[in-house]
């Protein structure tokens, strides 16, 4: 990759790189890709000539069962009626090949891609532990966990113990796309990074994107060389060919640098997902190259699902809890709204303030203003009512109104967060809460600004080669708005505009 600026690194160059169609994979496994009419070889992988003796060319038109054997033929015609088959690459056979007199033992993984098949195959290895015993050791551990802590803890020691990698962390994406890692496992051979945080830019959208659709991949070294494919005459090229989904996927030469500056030899990810979101990632590495039996990653991918599945439920019951706990405040407060046509004298400012998590309130009706808590200055309060309505919209939500507006010179020990309610009926009703600064001491894996550096002829960009803890005072924003107080303001503006429209007849 090449910058086009002399004086700026261009990110969007990483953003631009094409690391689903490498046309290559890593070597510890080889490639054929395959036309399911005849299950004939289109494409290989050139280190088909150390693995079965026969150069890759020379395989192409051959059908793959006189390679392979009738049993991976009826094992892939068997995983074709699968339905997530053109979705993720899934375990198709464990078979022995004579290649020569002597035997090898491949397990064998395939997925369809624009009409045709992607087989893979690695050398088949005895996993110290199956899918099924993981999962049971994992829910017995479970069902003793209580709180969502304990069972980020519980996630990182597992796949640890599973893998034997070094370190296993898990690591949360924030609303920019950073990384914060909630949760670690450990021996005393690569450093901690437990409550660090990693920018955006160390993982670019499109890889996101692959580890959304892709739950799981293996880097056993980040010193092998890419193995080309090789495809028929007449094919596109092997650079169009789309890997998303396959598990031996070369990766970006910009990652396996990260990988050495960071002291890591192999590596292994694991997809967290919210419904069909990437939440964030079960990240674990070794010092030393490290081969993971597929069987093993198998276990890996099904407690990382499991994870998910049990993070989205504990979510939605702490979302539920909050919500419940706010329509009961809810109900009062517009039930004392509802029986005195006076706004001012009916509302209750705990209750009002309780709604919003806020230390600060205003009802501002006509020309009257009604304060609770901490607040601006009114001239600061009435500037900020008329930015909310200038936006149009019932409900503006702020979390940092020092960076909105910071010509207001506003306080932000009480004004650093702000939800603003318009109610519809009324053009001179609307409530305003703040809530202060939360000042935050980030820890960086690094200096963000650092992430990617350029250097050399051409600008060719780089990532970052230190990961000493770089510290970050932030400020001036206040806690972000959940999704109860949100669904809340909602709730209240609909509740208060019917007051309105019966105190209008």
């Amino acid at each position: 990759m090449t910058g086009t600026d002399s004086s700026v690194t261009d990110l969007a160059n990483c953003e631009r790189e094409p690391i689903h169609t490498p046309g290559s994979i890593q070597p510890h496994g080889f490639l054929f890709v395959l036309d399911p009419k005849g299950w004939t070889i289109a494409g290989a992988s050139t280190n088909a000539r150390e693995l079965f003796w026969r150069e890759a060319s020379a395989l192409i038109g051959v059908a793959v069962g006189d390679l392979l054997g009738p049993r991976a033929v009826a094992a892939l015609e068997r995983a074709q009626q699968q339905p997530d088959f053109a979705t993720r690459a899934g375990f198709v056979e464990n078979i022995e090949v004579d290649v020569g007199g002597e035997q090898r033992s491949f397990t064998l993984v395939a997925h369809a891609a624009g009409g045709r098949v992607i087989l893979e195959g690695e050398a088949a290895a005895t996993s110290p532990l199956h899918a099924e015993q993981a999962m049971q050791l994992f829910l017995a551990r479970m069902a003793a966990v209580e709180s969502v802590e304990e069972l980020h803890r519980l996630a990182v020691t597992e796949i640890r113990r599973i893998t034997g990698f070094d370190r296993c962390l898990l690591y949360q994406f924030d609303a920019d796309w950073n990384g914060n890692v909630l949760a670690e496992d450990r021996n005393t051979v690569l450093p901690a990074y437990l409550h660090q945080r990693f920018p955006a830019s160390d993982i670019p959208r499109q890889a996101r994107e692959l580890y959304r659709r892709n739950r799981l991949r293996l880097i056993p070294t980040n010193t092998y060389r890419p193995v080309p494919i090789v495809l028929r005459a007449g094919a596109r090229a092997s650079a169009d060919l789309d890997l998303s989904l396959s598990v031996l996927r070369s990766v970006s030469p910009i990652h396996l640098e990260y990988m050495r500056n960071m002291g890591t030899g192999s590596s292994m990810s694991i997809s967290v997902m919210r419904g069909a979101e990437l939440w964030g990632l079960l990240s674990c590495h070794s010092r030393e190259a490290k081969v993971v039996p597929f069987a093993t990653r198998a276990a890996c991918d099904l407690l990382g699902q499991f994870l998910s599945l049990q993070l989205a439920a504990r979510e939605h019951a702490r979302e539920l809890a909050s919500r419940l706990e706010l329509t009961s405040v809810l109900t009062r407060v517009v039930g004392d709204l509802a029986q005195d046509g006076d706004f001012a004298a009916a509302l209750n400012g705990e209750d009002l303030l309780r709604l919003a998590g806020a230390s600060g309130a205003v009802l501002l009706r006509g020309g009257n203003m009604r304060a609770y808590g901490r607040i601006p200055p009114e001239k600061t309060v009435r500037d900020l009512a008329a930015r909310a309505a200038e936006a149009d919209k019932p409900l503006v939500f702020w979390d940092s109104l020092a960076g909105e507006f910071p010509a207001m010179g506003l306080d932000p020990a009480v004004a650093s967060g702000l939800p603003a309610l318009n109610a519809g009926g009324d053009p001179n009703l609307a409530i305003l809460w703040f809530r202060p600064e939360i000042i935050e001491v980030v820890e960086w894996g690094g200096e963000p600004r650092k992430a990617i550096e350029a250097a050399g002829e051409g600008h060719a960009l780089h990532p970052r080669k230190s990961f000493e803890i770089w510290r970050e005072t932030v400020r001036n924003r206040a806690r972000t708005w959940e999704p109860a107080t949100i669904a809340m303001a909602r709730d209240f503006r609909e509740a208060l505009l019917k007051v309105v429209i019966r105190a209008k007849r």
